[in-house]
């Protein structure tokens, strides 16, 4: 049996310990949403200049012009009846590029991620200073390369036709118990031109083995 004041000791401690541990309960709810927004800048940050650095080094070793890349076809009236991309090229590019970005990314799933200890109390006035805390986080990421035509009137029977190379960026993030996932994309202007002649508003794009429609800003 336990006497009077050890009994009020014990519940002094008792409420003291849960009152603690309703604090860190707190603190850690509040912290990991802090925790894996900065997780997934600083991945978004990674992958787009890992990105950038494999589209500037292909491009910077291989010049693609416009007549390079796409073939205009024409009627016996000189209108534009559709425009043909190299699908081979654009495969062969893809490959490439995609082979640079596959070795730059992280192979070890797990990355320890800094935060300053004002950041992480969401503190504006102590935002960035601090000394780092660091967690242990797991990233998944990904990525897809497309090719995009863009289309824009620049005078009477002049078309300015782009073709952009677009890499989407995705993933996962995975830090005290909580997943998120994130999208970010960089883009590069491979080769434009402007085209003279009457063209259609609408018309078939033969790319990549595949059928779109492309539609004139």
């Amino acid at each position: 049996m336990f006497s009077k004041g050890t009994k009020t000791v014990l519940i002094s401690w008792m409420v003291l310990l849960a009152v603690l541990l309703s604090a860190y309960i707190l603190f850690y709810l509040s912290i990991r949403e802090t925790v894996v927004d900065f997780a997934i800048s600083t991945a978004e940050g990674k992958m787009i200049t890992i990105a950038d650095n494999a589209i500037l080094d292909y491009f910077s070793e291989n010049a693609v012009s416009y007549d390079k890349i796409s073939n205009v076809s024409r009627d016996n009236d000189n209108n534009i009846k559709g425009i043909e991309l190299d699908s081979k090229l654009i495969t062969l590019i893809k490959g490439k590029i995609s082979r640079r970005i596959s070795s730059e990314l992280s192979t070890d799933d797990f990355v320890k991620v800094g935060i300053p200890l004002g950041t992480l109390i969401s503190n504006d006035y102590l935002f960035g200073i601090g000394p780092k805390i660091y967690f242990t986080t797991q990233f998944y990421e990904g990525y897809k390369i497309d090719f995009i035509n863009t289309f824009e009137d620049c005078g009477i029977n002049q078309v300015r036709h782009s073709i952009i190379m677009k890499i989407t960026l995705s993933g996962t993030v995975v830090s005290l118990g909580k997943k998120k996932t994130f999208s970010t994309d960089t883009s590069y202007p491979v080769a434009e031109t402007i085209i003279v002649g009457a063209v259609p508003n609408t018309y078939t794009d033969f790319s990549g083995g595949t059928i779109s429609s492309i539609t004139k800003k």
